[in-house]
């Protein structure tokens, strides 16, 4: 019996949703812009003793602007249009240190680390974790609408694509293939 076999009610009383979209600018740069909407479906009492409404929780904004095949992000944006608390608005600015960061191998670590527990938003950084793969698959489709050179392809197979799933692992067919068309 599956999971969704054994749901006790069809009453949803959660939903989040993320969408991401990438932008070519007229530089040359790519925007990437990720929005996380939480909505409660139904009245809870909140461990603060008050009770909550049905309704949006969350609805966070993220915009990184991309250049140079290195992915560095050189300008980021956070709008918080509606957030549960007025404190969750003095985070708004904990991304600010994404400028000049590149999204390779370590970007997670790196994200976590930094806006980790009291220093961010759990949320922000759900947002900007689920848009890193977004961003190297809109950069590279801004990039790909002709053959890449072979030094640009060289650096992103190395900085992005090696070892990063089961696929793009170092000893299979894909990378072997690309690397030995490189050669």
């Amino acid at each position: 019996m599956s999971l969704l076999e054994e749901k006790k009610t069809d009453r949803k009383i959660h939903g989040r949703d993320i969408s991401i979209s990438t932008f070519e600018c007229d530089d040359g740069g790519v925007i990437v812009e990720g929005r996380l909407t939480d909505r409660r479906l139904i009245e809870i009492s909140l461990i603060t003793g008050h009770d909550a409404p049905p309704g949006v929780v969350h609805d966070m904004i993220i915009r990184i602007k991309l250049e140079d095949p290195k992915m560095t992000i050189t300008d980021i944006e956070v709008e918080l249009p509606h957030v549960p608390h007025d404190e969750c608005i003095e985070t708004q600015k904990s991304l600010d240190w994404l400028k000049g960061q590149t999204i390779a191998k370590g970007f997670s670590a790196r994200v976590n680390e930094k806006t980790g527990g009291p220093k961010g938003c759990r949320h922000l950084s759900a947002l900007l974790l689920a848009m890193a793969p977004a961003a190297l698959q809109g950069f590279f489709t801004s990039r790909s609408k002709e053959a890449l050179p072979k030094k640009t392809l060289s650096y992103l197979m190395t900085h992005f694509f090696t070892d990063t799933c089961h696929f793009w692992r170092k000893d299979g067919a894909p990378i072997k293939d690309i690397m030995k068309r490189l050669e």
